[in-house]
């Protein structure tokens, strides 16, 4: 729990990824509901590869660039992928349930244009104090891999006027969700 003495404190959730329009009903997991087991009563591992276009050779691509996406009324929480499996199932670092509805995900193409729209317009219009930020460490690690961690770090530090502090998790929670390769923060104001 944190509040703000001064001010306001926004809280925002931030993923790379846009839901694609196909919806899927998951139809079998396993018992610790971290391995999804069918998709739309196939093979889940099947069901991925068709509609994203991956082989068995490819498919370690998708950990970063297409996980899975919850959804949730209007709400889009993703599920990273933890391994894809040799009977064709695929396991995840969030719980999956059956007869969930999920849909697959595709990294925004300018997502580093993204990432600053979004930072920037959630403190253009307010004094910012401060920002405290958790990532995913999937997020990070691929932002490391593609040399953007610093430059990233640098935009954080610029929006919270030199006050920002990060973290990376391995799972973050916003409102009643637990999500994965995204990133939450809370940006504290002067503003009331």
């Amino acid at each position: 729990m944190i509040g703000s003495k001064i001010g306001k404190i926004k809280i925002i959730k931030e993923n790379l990824f846009r839901p694609r329009q196909k919806m899927h009903v998951v139809t079998k997991v396993s018992d610790d509901k971290r391995t999804i087991i069918e998709i739309d009563n196939r093979k889940a591992m099947d069901v991925y590869q068709e509609e994203l276009g991956y082989t068995d050779a490819t498919i370690e691509e998708g950990v970063f660039r297409n996980p899975l996406n919850l959804v949730v009324g209007n709400e889009n929480y993703i599920a990273a992928i933890f391994s894809f499996n040799k009977d064709r199932s695929i396991s995840t670092f969030k719980n999956i349930m059956k007869n969930d509805l999920i849909c697959f995900t595709d990294i925004e193409e300018d997502f580093k244009g993204f990432i600053e729209n979004n930072i920037r317009g959630a403190t253009q219009k307010e004094t910012v104090e401060g920002i405290f930020s958790i990532n995913c460490i999937l997020r990070y690690l691929f932002f490391d891999n593609i040399k953007y961690t610093s430059s990233y770090s640098e935009l954080l530090h610029k929006c919270a006027n030199g006050n920002h502090f990060g973290i990376i998790g391995d799972g973050e929670q916003y409102i009643e969700q637990h999500i994965n390769q995204s990133m939450v923060c809370a940006i504290f104001t002067k503003n009331r």
